[in-house]
């Protein structure tokens, strides 16, 4: 994937995941943290990538700050949310995963889990059981 390419698949996850509100939700930022730093890995100034996220560039400075301390100190949970955007920017999310609904809602242990399940859902990227149950 080329340098715009990949601008415009970041600029596509911003506008669908409405990731340039103003909100403070937990998964959001960290979402926000990884894409702010794979723009500022394309050189893109950080101004230019405030105004996809509608943030200075002080905010974006600090985020990917702290999206590095993320990645060093191996948080676990933060891959855990950006991964489906990895995968998506990697060109993966689009290789069908054998997945079922009803496996990962009963492995489910948290809400953001349950958000991600919505993501999928969304990207109809789970298997629809062909028979009906009576």
């Amino acid at each position: 994937m080329n340098k715009q390419d990949k601008i415009k698949a970041i600029k596509l996850i911003i506008q669908r995941d409405q990731l340039d509100v103003t909100s403070r939700h937990q998964v959001l930022t960290m979402r926000r943290r990884y894409l702010m730093a794979e723009l500022r890995g394309l050189n893109i100034p950080f101004h230019s990538i405030g105004e996809y996220f509608n943030r200075g560039h002080a905010t974006v400075m600090h985020n990917i700050n702290q999206h590095n301390w993320a990645i060093e100190s191996g948080d676990l949970y933060y891959m855990t949310v950006i991964q489906d955007d990895i995968d998506e920017l990697k060109g993966n999310a689009h290789v069908k995963k054998l997945r079922f609904l009803r496996d990962e809602i009963l492995k489910c242990r948290s809400y953001n889990q349950l958000k991600a399940i919505k993501r999928r859902v969304l990207r109809n990227e789970y298997e629809e059981l062909l028979t009906i149950e009576a």
